[in-house]
């Protein structure tokens, strides 16, 4: 059955077995949206609730960051892919991803929004300065990711600082017991996993025995040398197990259980899950039940007959997508009495290799080749992301990476093809058994309804005032956003609160916002917002308040909390009396770069004419089609040949722009003058005004009764403007010996696309020298193919 025919099938029982209340859901995928991204076929029941959406359309995000090791204002370049659906498809209805810098006290530190296209997004995070030395964490996600919990962010591991510090020798070591499913169990063997770790949360390699009271040696460890050990044994319900170190020191296992289930997970066959499950004698005759459940999907369930006391069952892994999927054992009364957790790889992963070039190019010039296959060895016509840094410390970049989430990255130094997906699925089992948080959401963790809608742009939400500090309630408000970029104009209103609500914003970078209402003077013109920002609470949880987020412009204001706005969370706040003296002086906005222009006609306040009106009264300016519905204006031969550049109270718009566009834009009871400027005048705008400029200023900048047009505005940081590695490369090359021993980045390009086949070559000059050169290699492809790969040159 293709596409399109289930669809319409899908439409016809939703309308009708779907309640009216459903249909019109808010922020949940419709099939419309769905066919555009999704290539598979959907059940004929699908999405008939809210709930479908939350269980079908999961987002995962898999994240390459250049370097786990950073300094102190130094860029942390990344590319983020995010894979949705059933089929986990590189392609998202979310738009914006939310990346953040969290500190060991999980204290937000800094927080940056970047645009989702064609599931990717890429950029470039700047590691504060004056941060202490140390462990932070990385994390990324999007607004649609919070329903399902903190579990499905992409996290990444990063150390600040002297690197060797963060792996020094601790007397304090913290050590952690992990039975594989769940606890100790008498008289049977139990397979025990062991973490050892540091102050700082790093990996500690220790060695020892398991002892028991009276001291004897019952079993010792095997360690794989990430601070993680296993044993197996069979303990007695009267001892008490002890750990004891090779130094002496002593920790003290588990209690052991008198009776129980013994669960047993083999996951390194490619395509099934061997499960053992052991029953002591005096619950052997209970029903139980077997689950396999990931994100809030159950895969498989099954009934286990354990009369002997010993059940054993294969599961193929066919369907189910890649992720951490819970292995769960439940009673009678659905109570769960065991679980583990599995890594399911992926079933379409492709084959990514790079290798040195010999060639005779430039000095100091190298060059890879890269190239991408599926499992047949056919090519594949890709984009790769590659980086190559300036490794310090080989080993402890490896502890860092494998304590730093989901690890889909490949050694090409140990990595052998032959049995490379079995050690990473063994090495990921055993970091998920010794996790706190080893298992993915159940189902009964899911929401019953949609709190976080797909996200398509930046918000901006808060309470509009006028600068009489009146709460302006139901009233439209024009908003005019300026930036260097260009010009956006919406039209809005405020709801009975007087809160406003702007969505769908798509601005770069930091962006002028300026907020307009009717009325009869520029005091109650202007609208002041205050924005609802992001704060933070003694948990470190996310809180609504009414506060500016500082951020690299310190008067910007950041896309509102993603946290859903509720009249009953609002605090009524006591009517207040504000003061004000008008001043007495009248007062005219400046001229922009203090250039006095040969032509200007001002309006008259009591009197007012249109824009066209006003520009007649200019010398030499013609209005041609005065009157008509779409006016044309004509500059005089001696304003020059080109373009004409309209300039609004210091912003330049972004051109084409018509006078009929400029009448639409700004009543001409708001203009206060009009300028235009010819020559050398002109000149300071550049070729965009070789026909001369047109600057046009408003009353609400200064009017007869001078009013602070700051307060009408608001700074607002868009989507972030990311560093490009052209400039970075620059700035070290100019500054080589700072970097020489810091990990350094010293390429990156997120962008590079393989041929018809599979193929491409990359070439750079390292900007400095270097002592090892650790380049890594990632792609996803539409389809939800996925590699990642390393080397050590």
């Amino acid at each position: 059955m293709n596409l399109k025919t289930t669809l319409s099938i899908g439409l016809f029982f939703c309308f009708l077995t779907v309640p009216s209340s459903i249909k019109a859901q808010i922020g949940g995928p419709n099939l419309q949206d769905l066919e555009v991204y999704f290539e598979s076929d959907l059940p004929e029941d699908f999405q008939q609730n809210e709930l479908d959406s939350l269980i079908s359309w999961q987002e995962r995000i898999l994240l390459h960051i250049d370097k786990p090791i950073v300094n102190e204002g130094s860029p942390l370049f990344f590319k983020a892919y995010t894979l949705t659906g059933p089929n986990r498809v590189r392609a998202t209805l979310s738009k914006v991803l939310k990346v953040e810098l969290i500190s060991k006290s999980q204290d937000v530190l800094v927080t940056q929004y970047h645009q989702i296209q064609e599931g990717m997004s890429e950029g470039v995070f700047e590691i504060p300065k004056k941060l202490e030395n140390g462990s932070y964490t990385l994390r990324a996600y999007t607004r649609w990711m919070q329903n399902y919990g903190e579990s499905f962010y992409a996290i990444k591991k990063l150390v600040l600082g002297e690197v060797d510090d963060a792996f020094a020798n601790n007397e304090e070591v913290v050590v952690s017991f992990h039975p594989e499913g769940g606890g100790l169990i008498s008289n049977f063997n139990n397979r025990l996993l062991i973490k050892a770790s540091t102050k700082e949360g790093y990996p500690a390699n220790i060695k020892g025995d398991i002892i028991d009271e009276e001291g004897n040696r019952i079993m010792p460890l095997v360690s794989f040398d990430n601070g993680i050990m296993s044993t197996i044994f069979k303990p007695n319900s009267n001892q008490n197990y002890r750990l004891k170190t090779n130094d002496g020191s002593i920790f003290k296992l588990p209690r052991v259980n008198e009776k129980g289930y013994v669960l047993n997970v083999n996951n390194l066959n490619p395509e099934l899950l061997n499960i053992r499950v052991q029953a002591s004698p005096e619950i052997s005759n209970r029903v139980v039940k077997i689950n396999g459940i990931m994100g809030g999907v159950t895969y498989f369930s099954n009934k286990l007959d354990l009369k002997t006391s010993l059940a054993e069952l294969q599961i193929s892994k066919k369907g189910i997508p890649f992720g951490v999927m819970t292995i769960s054992l439940v009673d009678e009364n659905n109570q769960q009495v065991s679980k583990r957790p599995v890594f399911i790889d992926v079933d379409n992963t492709l084959k990514l290799s790079i290798a040195p070039l010999n060639e005779n190019g430039k000095s100091g010039e190298l060059a890879f080749k890269v190239k991408v296959s599926d499992s047949d060895d056919n090519p594949v016509a890709t984009q790769v992301t590659l980086s190559a840094t300036n490794t310090v410390s080989r080993v402890n970049e490896i502890k860092i990476e494998e304590h730093s989430g989901f690890n889909w990255e490949r050694d090409e130094l140990v990595k052998t093809a032959k049995n490379s997906a079995r050690t990473n699925r063994f090495k990921k089992d055993l970091e998920l058994l010794i996790s706190s948080e080893n298992s993915s959401p159940s189902f009964q963790n899911l929401p019953d309804k949609i709190k976080y809608p797909f996200q398509k742009g930046l918000d901006l939400f808060g309470y509009a005032y006028d600068l009489n500090n009146k709460l302006l309630e139901n009233t439209k408000i024009q908003m005019l956003s300026a930036s260097d970029a260009n010009v956006v104009v919406k039209e809005l209103e405020t709801d009975g609160s007087g809160r406003i609500r702007i969505e769908n914003l798509q601005l770069v970078g930091d962006n002028e916002l300026i907020f307009r209402t009717k009325g009869d003077d520029t005091k109650s013109r202007l609208v002041k917002l205050v924005p609802i920002q992001e704060s933070y609470d003694e948990d470190h949880k996310p809180k609504s308040i009414l506060d500016f987020k500082k951020t690299k412009n310190r008067d910007a204001v950041q896309s509102s909390p993603w946290q859903p706005i509720s009249s009953d969370d609002m605090i009524e706040l006591e009517e207040v009396v504000v003061l004000e003296s008008k001043m007495k002086e009248n007062k005219t906005t400046p001229s922009v770069y203090g250039i006095v222009p040969d032509r200007v006609v001002f309006q008259d306040v009591k009197r007012p004419v249109t824009i066209p009106q006003l520009l007649m009264g200019i010398p030499g300016v013609q209005v041609i089609g005065f009157g008509t519905l779409e006016p044309r204006l004509s500059l005089p031969r001696a304003a020059g040949m080109g373009p004409v550049l309209w300039v609004i109270d210091g912003f330049p718009l972004i051109q084409p722009t018509s006078l009929l566009d400029i009448i639409n834009l700004i009543s001409s009871a708001d203009v206060e003058r009009i300028e235009i400027l010819y020559g050398a005048q002109a000149a300071i705008y550049g070729t965009r005004a070789s026909g001369g400029a047109i600057v046009l200023y408003t009353r609400s900048a200064a009017g007869l009764d001078y009013i602070n047009r700051k307060e009408g505005r608001l700074n607002f940081q868009g989507y972030y403007e990311s560093l490009s590695f052209d400039s970075y490369s620059e700035l070290l090359s100019k500054r080589p010996k700072k970097y020489e021993d810091k990990a350094t980045t010293l390429f990156w390009n997120p962008n590079i696309q393989t041929d018809e086949n599979g193929e491409a070559i990359v070439r750079f000059t390292p900007p400095i020298d270097y002592k090892n050169l650790k380049i890594k290699v990632s792609t996803v492809t539409e389809k939800g193919e996925i590699a990642s790969t390393k080397l050590i040159f």
